[in-house]
């Protein structure tokens, strides 16, 4: 019995022990270039890594963009150090990185410099802050302006009614038909303009 509780003692204190060797210091971020504040540690512990991971895409997947590397960092407490979100958007804004905070959580911010597109995630806890950037394939930005430019390309496309050169215009005799709100009385009559015999 004690032999078996040495052994477990072992086995434990050397998984702790590999796992501060996981914990290496930094002084800049790989994927951005921003310099870290003095005691910060990039997490490369598998564990850490995964969960980062999972969570990034679960924010990306909400705007159909897929997430790759993901770089895991420790910041000490914001008590010992000024590095809060004003502090790190200047340093991203000042590398010439487009920062574009997260409307629905502001611990999310989507950063496009280029032709590289990244996310990041930042949250201040009391002990240690939590900032983590992986490299998206695009950014929401870019998504919203193609369905922008498709949505504009199929309202030209129904409005332009006059063919050019020509005196003749189109006219559409037949109206949409009206739609009416559901009342509260759960009856409603829905009438057209449609002369269909209805």
């Amino acid at each position: 019995m004690k032999k078996l509780m040495i052994i477990s003692i072992f086995f434990l204190l050397a998984a702790i022990a590999n796992g501060q060797k996981k914990l290496v210091p930094v002084t800049q971020s790989l994927l951005t270039g921003i310099s870290l504040p003095e005691g910060a540690k990039q997490d490369n512990r598998g564990l850490s890594i995964m969960s980062a991971k999972i969570l990034m895409e679960m924010e990306t997947k909400k705007k159909n963009i897929t997430a790759s590397t993901t770089e895991v960092l420790i910041i000490p407490s914001v008590n010992n150090n000024d590095f809060n979100e004003g502090i790190l958007t200047k340093k991203l804004t000042d590398l010439g990185w487009i920062v574009t905070v997260n409307t629905d959580d502001k611990k999310y911010a989507w950063l496009q410099k280029g032709s590289q597109n990244m996310v990041m995630y930042f949250s201040k806890n009391q002990k240690e802050s939590e900032l983590y950037f992986a490299v998206t394939s695009s950014s929401p930005s870019q998504n919203s302006s193609v369905n922008h430019t498709q949505q504009n390309q199929t309202v030209t496309t129904t409005n332009n009614q006059t063919a050019p050169g020509s005196n003749t215009s189109t006219h559409n005799t037949q109206q949409p038909a009206k739609i009416k709100e559901p009342t509260t009385s759960g009856f409603a009559f829905t009438t057209t303009n449609f002369d269909d015999g209805w």
